[in-house]
């Protein structure tokens, strides 16, 4: 399964090592250098892309858009999509 993660603070590169170590496809947006360094350092080169997050965009690498899902400010989780 491919996940893209917006955002590799600590939050997303945490998810994305998570993911990884499952064997999930991931790829990490992030456009902050600071953060950029330190995602190279510390996940596969492939999983890591220097860009905006908020464009919609595809990437070479990808065949399909990815499903995109985000939870809104006051979702819960008995609204989540996958209950």
């Amino acid at each position: 399964m491919r996940v893209l993660i917006v955002g590799g603070g600590k939050v997303g590169s945490h998810l994305a090592s998570l993911l990884l170590a499952d064997g999930y496809e991931v790829c990490v947006v992030e456009n902050r250098s600071s953060v950029l360094a330190r995602l190279y350092r510390e996940l596969p080169t492939e999983a890591v892309m220097d860009g905006d997050g908020t464009q919609m965009f595809w990437s070479a690498r990808t065949s399909a858009p990815p499903t995109f899902w985000s939870p809104s400010p006051g979702t819960t989780r008995s609204t989540w999509p996958w209950r």
